[in-house]
């Protein structure tokens, strides 16, 4: 049997979300950070590398994540039919927050993260013994990397435990996908400890399942007591009343989205702020339904940084 040597970082499944179609096959834009480019190409392409999940021994890491991918992909498109998170199960949701973890540990852009953290380890032993060490490490960078992988469905709880939100926006305004879609961000300082952990007070992760929406899970302090508030008697009192007085009031209409497990339509702002993330954690590709990749190119002009990956810096 040949073994596909071809592996997607990010599943197929999930980037055909964000794609056209031509009269033969699925076409993704694509935006080449480092060089600066737009181009087209084919959902079976994007986000690929070569033997990247390839282990000696008896792991066969492609075929575990493509049984995660067979058992979630049925869940995503199910929330972008109905537009809804309502409807998920207890183990749906589990799934879902495995598949979350999974994929925030799984790309390239992490390979690149712990190598980081291997040379700094390296610099800092010959600081301090004064000898050089000769001893190379891709071999236990790519041990590391695997462990971690293979470990991370371990860390679901975190995605389960916080409030799901669906963003929403619309066809000409799409979400932008990229080659490490699982963002982080976080307003709370939290000094030298860090703040963009997935158990970080604060922490609001996403994940975009189609050009128009998203799911986010929120750290129980971003909504937790406006949503207690929105939930009591006294206020869904007000609000039967207010709607009696007039059909049209909306004033609680974002509240109730978020407790029925309807999208939360996004201001223009708010989804530059969601694009943006993409840009900043994407290690080399962005991918869109279209041709609209002028904020990853300001920001890359504004600031060359963003050409490559978020990085952990140490020391």
């Amino acid at each position: 049997m040949n073994t596909p040597r071809k592996h997607h970082t990010v599943p197929k499944f999930l980037l055909k979300n964000f794609c056209y179609r031509t009269s033969k096959k699925k076409m993704i834009h694509t935006f080449d950070k480092k060089k600066g480019k737009e181009y087209v190409q084919t959902v079976d392409s994007a986000s690929t590398r070569r033997d990247f999940y390839s282990i000696k021994g008896n792991i066969e890491v492609e075929l575990i994540l493509g049984q995660l991918e067979s058992d979630v992909a049925p869940i995503i498109t199910r929330i972008i039919q109905e537009k809804s998170i309502s409807f998920l199960t207890e183990e749906e949701k589990i799934a879902l927050s495995i598949f979350v973890v999974v994929q925030n540990t799984r790309t390239y852009s992490q390979l690149l993260t712990i190598e980081g953290m291997q040379e700094f380890l390296k610099k800092r032993s010959e600081e301090l013994s004064g000898k050089a060490i000769e001893e190379k490490f891709s071999h236990k960078n790519r041990f590391a990397f695997f462990k971690m992988l293979l470990d991370s469905p371990k860390l679901y709880q975190l995605i389960l435990m916080k409030d799901w939100c669906l963003l929403e926006t619309t066809d000409n305004a799409p979400f932008y996908i990229s080659d490490h879609p699982v963002t982080l961000f976080n307003k709370v300082n939290l000094g030298p400890y860090g703040n963009l952990g997935l158990a970080s007070p604060g922490i609001q992760i996403t994940l975009p399942i189609s050009s128009t929406l998203s799911i986010s899970f929120l750290c129980k302090s971003i909504l937790g007591e406006k949503m207690k508030k929105f939930n009591s008697p006294e206020i869904q009192t007000q609000i039967k009343v207010m709607k009696m007085m007039d059909p049209n009031f909306t004033g609680f209409e974002q509240h109730e989205k978020i407790a029925s497990g309807k999208p939360w339509n996004l201001s223009s702002e708010s989804l530059m702020f969601y694009n943006s993330l993409q840009v900043e954690f994407s290690e080399d590709y962005l991918y869109c339904p279209k041709n609209k990749f002028a904020l990853a190119e300001k920001m890359i002009s504004d600031d060359p940084k963003f050409k490559s990956g978020l990085r952990m810096t140490m020391g």
